[in-house]
């Protein structure tokens, strides 16, 4: 946890806005595999991307108290901003 809260939220939280498959990569699968596919690194181990989301729609789902079934309908921005706080422990 303090890897994820010190290390890896503050990177993920810098590409929030990122966007195409090429600069995503490495957030999600970590830089290994975003170089494999020639694709620029952004400082993340293997799959950060997925253990930082697990967390934040954990996080999400205990605040607001929706089940996973509704949180899976709704749109990203609106997990994001209720779960707001999840980038500041």
């Amino acid at each position: 946890m303090k890897m994820l809260n010190e290390y890896i939220k503050p990177i993920i939280y810098d590409g929030l806005d990122v966007q195409g498959l090429e600069n995503l990569n490495a957030y999600l699968y970590g830089d290994e595999m975003a170089a494999l596919q020639n694709y620029p690194p952004v400082g993340l181990p293997y799959c950060a991307g997925y253990a930082c989301g697990y967390y934040l729609v954990k996080h999400f789902l205990k605040k607001t108290g929706k089940s996973i079934i509704e949180a899976t309908l709704l749109p990203a921005k609106e997990i994001l901003d209720a779960a707001e706080d999840f980038w500041n422990d």
